[in-house]
């Protein structure tokens, strides 16, 4: 849904409330972000080329943000640069990631980042973009919004239109782990 259908969808259901745009945006958003908060922020993946000889490559994205790493079709654990622990793993420092061992061969996409996308922030200016959650259940951005803006049977009726739309989320958009392909040596 766009922020501007969700706002006009607000302003519809909760013509009295008398808010701005900028002040319903921010209740978007803040309900958003709660959403995401306490139910788990969007993994994406990222891809990029193994190239033989080349143990490093820049992180597109804050370290923080970096949640596991497969490389080759096989999951990587995070060590310290050096680490003696593992024959095979990755380590991070100042925007890098670095493989152990190096990559032997060039690999189209052979190493894939899964990283928590960051939230940014809504403003005026983003009415043609996005919300920012969920595209099936951008409707509990938009309750949850209505039950910080109406007060008595409305804000009744949209918690529970957010409540049974929650658990239906719940319930579906759990985050799978991230596929791990078996390597048999033969």
């Amino acid at each position: 849904m766009l922020l501007q259908a969700a706002v006009e969808e607000i302003i519809e259901k909760a013509p009295d409330a008398g808010l701005s745009i900028t002040s319903i945006i921010r209740k978007i958003e803040g309900v958003r972000n709660r959403l995401l908060r306490t139910h788990g922020q969007e993994i994406a993946p990222y891809w990029m080329d193994l190239n033989a000889g080349e143990a490093e490559y820049p992180l597109l994205f804050p370290v923080g943000s970096l949640d596991s790493v497969i490389i080759d079709g096989r999951r990587y654990p995070w060590a310290q640069m050096n680490s003696r622990g593992y024959s095979r793993y990755y380590y991070t420092y100042s925007g890098v990631i670095g493989l152990v061992p190096t990559p032997q061969e060039d690999v189209t996409q052979g190493l894939t980042l899964f990283y928590k996308k960051t939230l940014v922030p809504l403003t005026v200016n983003d009415l043609n973009g996005e919300v920012g959650f969920d595209p099936e259940y951008d409707w509990l951005v938009v309750y949850g919004a209505l039950i910080d803006i109406t007060r008595g049977a409305d804000a009744a009726e949209f918690k529970a239109k957010y409540d049974e739309l929650l658990d239906d989320y719940l319930r579906t958009a759990t985050t799978p782990e991230p596929t791990q392909i078996q390597v048999v040596d033969w």
